[in-house]
């Protein structure tokens, strides 16, 4: 059995058995300041891109950049139906305005038609990519089957995603794409133009030499076991990665979330989970500052080949 059958047939226990997400679920959206970190890369011209999956939104946020070849990783193989599958056929589906009209009903509003909610994934699966569509249309056939045998209604970004919540201010300030309607329309026109492979594997193990000129690793620390992890430990993690860089090339290696809180002006003592890396060994290293909805200050680890 392939990994879309095993993923499809844990999807159709969740919903039969009325489980709210577990591991297998992916992120709805980012909750990274992707669009101010790339902003303030100071890189000229990026062709090559190593990235994580995740929610996809690593992707999209590339539509600013329009680097020609993205290679997408993850070892959740239903980001690639989610991200590549529903979000991409959305975005094609949608205008801007509708957009965010879309997610706000999908994610956030207590109003429940099962008959409008039919007509939205009848207009979506025709724009889901056809290697794509037998996924979706096992999954979507029983889900409204659910929805007929149970009391509490589910909807069924509850089983595909973990974090089944709707932040517009986030979501605005996160994705470059979401701040104008000009910057929606570079999506699209990215979606065109860009080409995208997907490998479901650990981004550890990429090999390719002097290749890439950004590899975005969001924030993989997170499932990596860390006894006894220190700076010694991260760069011995990174060797292939620094070696798939070009001359030039960024790695954006860790994504540390309120790094800084603004309003004690204190920082995380131990700023990566479960590792023994000290605040004053990071704040000695390279990183991004960037500004989170909270008002706090998040950082990017940045690597670089030499």
């Amino acid at each position: 059995m392939n990994f879309q059958e095993l993923v499809k047939l844990s999807i159709l226990k969740r919903l039969r058995d009325n489980i709210v997400s577990n591991d297998l679920a992916v992120y709805a959206f980012t909750n990274e300041n992707i669009n101010d970190y790339l902003n303030k890369l100071k890189k000229d011209k990026i062709d090559k891109v190593l990235t994580v999956l995740a929610s996809g939104d690593h992707l999209y946020n590339l539509a600013l950049i329009k680097p020609p070849l993205v290679d997408l990783v993850d070892i959740n193989p239903l980001t690639e139906y989610y991200a590549l599958g529903f979000k991409k056929a959305l975005f094609k589906m949608c205008d801007y305005g509708e957009y965010i009209e879309a997610i706000y009903y999908l994610f956030k509003s207590d109003n429940y038609d099962i008959d409008i909610e039919k007509k939205f994934w009848e207009k979506l699966f025709n724009l889901i990519e056809e290697k794509y569509q037998p996924f979706f249309r096992d999954i979507i056939t029983f889900y409204f089957k659910m929805q007929k045998i149970y009391k509490r209604k589910i909807r069924l970004m509850q089983i595909l995603t973990k974090d089944y919540y709707y932040n517009e201010e986030a979501l605005r300030l996160y994705n470059g794409y979401m701040m104008s309607e000009e910057n929606y329309e570079k999506l699209k026109e990215f979606l065109d133009i860009v080409k995208v492979s997907f490998n479901k594997q650990n981004i550890f193990l990429e090999d390719k030499k002097d290749y890439y000129d950004l590899i975005m690793a969001s924030n993989v620390l997170d499932y990596v076991i860390k006894r006894e992890f220190n700076m010694d430990s991260l760069y011995s993690l990174y060797r292939s990665l620094r070696n798939s860089l070009k001359g030039d090339g960024i790695i954006m290696a860790h994504y540390i979330y309120s790094f800084l809180d603004k309003k004690t002006l204190s920082y995380k003592s131990y700023p990566i989970p479960s590792t023994d890396i000290l605040e004053r060994e990071l704040k000695r290293e390279e990183l991004i500052w960037t500004d989170n909805y909270k008002g706090d200050k998040d950082a990017v680890l940045v690597l670089r080949k030499y």
